[in-house]
């Protein structure tokens, strides 16, 4: 599954045409009514979701195909991309603002605690880190709060976002895409995301699961709690749709919680076993791409 591009060079220093191609994204976006943010309201229409990823992969090739590499966007504070009423059975326009930079600064942050200095310092200098650092508290101390609208994975599906969402409940929007791919977008209320991953957490803290999943559930409620009460949930599988959609992950995570719920603890560890097993192959899988 080696995906290449479809960007071609004109000149040594200048990247244009197609961006290269990005399928293993795969996105949790939080789309919060425009009413709630009076500053929203007067812009205009953002182009759709496809647009504007193109657009900001195209931007990420120009900044990382040159050395030393540009690790960092500029700020995108006015790039939001639009659900309009239209497409729920409420009929609330609402908005995902992008937040590009601030994804940026929490993935430096991590390679920060998982690279190497000697490995990271070639590719993101000190200098950049520490300028990210400072912006980031610049953008701490102007906005309300730290809320990030969007969770970002590579491959896998991070096993808390399953928790979330009900394919007999929640709308599951299903594309073909040019390509013949198939992409898969599920949608839900916030409200009921929020109280079935509350429902999933306290089932772990009565019996807790290996590898810190209890603490992991805690958390991921936590970063749902601070939205708008009419805010949609939005998973995104993208181009890993058909690995994840029609694959066995996401049942094996409602069936173990499901068993902790009935007191059934040892067939949870065992479906729990089967899960890890799982996202061991598809790591291997994502290595090798």
């Amino acid at each position: 599954m080696r995906h290449g591009g479809g960007v071609r060079r004109e000149r040594a220093d200048t990247v244009v045409a197609m961006s290269f191609s990005r399928p293993y994204e795969v996105y949790l976006r939080v789309f919060e009514p425009v009413f709630a943010h009076p500053a929203w309201e007067a812009d205009p229409v953002s182009p759709n979701d496809d647009t504007v990823r193109d657009g900001l992969h195209q931007d990420a090739d120009r900044r990382l195909l040159v050395l030393p590499p540009s690790p960092v966007p500029q700020p995108t504070p006015a790039t939001r991309v639009y659900l309009p009423g239209s497409e729920t059975t409420d009929g609330i326009d609402r908005a995902w603002p992008v937040q590009q930079e601030v994804l940026s600064w929490g993935a430096l942050q991590e390679l920060e605690e998982n690279v190497p200095a000697a490995l990271l310092d070639p590719l993101v200098p000190r200098g950049v880190r520490r300028e990210a650092a400072i912006n980031r508290m610049s953008w701490l101390r102007e906005e309300r709060g730290d809320r990030v609208f969007s969770q970002v994975s590579a491959w896998t599906v991070p096993f808390q976002w399953w928790l979330a969402f009900d394919e007999d409940d929640d709308a599951v929007l299903e594309d073909e895409r040019e390509d013949g791919s198939l992409r898969v977008r599920v949608r839900a209320d916030l409200v009921k995301s929020s109280a079935r991953v509350d429902w999933a957490r306290d089932m772990l803290a009565e019996k807790a699961l290996p590898s810190g999943a209890s603490a992991v559930v805690g958390e991921f409620s936590e970063w749902l709690d601070g939205f708008d009460v009419n805010a949609v949930l939005e998973l995104d599988l993208g181009g890993v749709s058909e690995l994840h959609w029609h694959g066995t992950m996401r049942k094996l995570v409602a069936d173990c919680i499901a068993a902790l719920a009935a007191d059934a603890d040892d067939e949870a560890g065992e479906i729990f076993a089967k899960y890890i097993h799982q996202l061991e192959a598809l790591r291997l899988l994502a290595r090798s791409n």
